[in-house]
């Protein structure tokens, strides 16, 4: 079965070159341009791998992990987190987070990373 990954991010560009990155370390892709709609995905599909943007327009990434790592549905459910603010990385590590990217990532080693998440 090929595994899933949603993408949150509220830039478009950035979503479009995550997405891509994506399907190519194999994943069949979701994407959410908010946490609302990350939400509502999640709601009706179980990710392998979120890769995930802190701060966006339409609710806080930080929510979205929240909510992963405080339901049991998704605890084999890996998140890479992706920012412009490397001073949040304690912070979201404490918080669950697997995978620490800053901004500007770099897609191949996003791919490559994901890569390495199939099971």
């Amino acid at each position: 079965m090929t595994p899933v990954a949603l993408v949150v991010e509220d830039d478009a560009d950035l979503n479009e070159l995550y997405q891509d990155a994506m399907l190519k370390a194999g994943y069949d892709v979701e994407s959410a341009r908010n946490a609302v709609q990350a939400l509502h995905v999640l709601g009706r599909r179980k990710a392998d791998v979120i890769v995930l943007d802190l701060r966006m327009v339409g609710g806080r990434g930080d929510h979205v992990l929240s909510y992963v790592k405080g339901n049991r549905r998704f605890a084999d459910t890996k998140v890479i987190v992706v920012t412009g603010d490397a001073s949040q990385e304690a912070l979201v590590r404490e918080m669950g987070a697997d995978h620490f990217l800053v901004k500007p990532v770099d897609v191949n080693e996003l791919a490559e990373l994901a890569r390495s998440l199939q099971k």
